[in-house]
């Protein structure tokens, strides 16, 4: 019989302000991403926010949003690689960042266990254990996730633009 671990949960209020606020931001941020690829479907469908099927066409999570992007860019220009090339490198960088905000958010922060083999404060996720980053890192996804909504509503406009003419 497997023993279970004895965990010393982390405190956040021993936690850096600093670290905590970006985590904020990080959370925000990616709420933001969320919404900017639900427009992006929308605009590839070519249909507005208050169509009918518009709450059905965007539902779903993170993965289900980039999903729905690359199968409708396809769908609207399917003799455009090129653009299926871009939306795809755009929504790698958003799957990556996604993954590291649901560690973040998801992972269960822990200042030890008795089967952590002295590895300290950590973030237990799906099995692994992530050591819990510094600022750096959260503001390198913070920023990660605004330079994908910064791309995504560039193609937007691009869209739009070509729906007008």
């Amino acid at each position: 019989m497997r023993a279970f671990a004895t965990i010393k949960y982390y405190n956040p209020a021993n936690a850096d302000p600093a670290l905590l606020a970006g985590l904020a931001r990080v959370v925000i941020t990616h709420s933001q991403m969320d919404e900017v690829m639900r427009l992006t479907i929308k605009d590839l469908a070519g249909i507005s926010i208050t169509d009918p099927g518009y709450d059905r066409l965007v539902k779903g999570g993170a993965k289900d949003l980039r999903k729905k992007i690359a199968k409708k860019a396809k769908e609207r220009f399917p003799d455009i690689p090129e653009l299926h090339h871009k939306f795809a490198g755009i929504l790698a960088k958003a799957e990556d960042v996604t993954e590291q905000r649901n560690v973040l958010v998801h992972g269960i922060w822990t200042h030890s266990a008795d089967d952590s083999q002295d590895q300290g404060p950590h973030i237990r996720d799906k099995g692994l254990r992530y050591p819990i980053p510094t600022l750096e890192p959260i503001e390198s996804w913070e920023r990660a996730m605004k330079s994908v909504i910064v791309a995504l509503n560039t193609l937007r406009n691009a869209i739009r633009t070509a729906q007008a003419t």
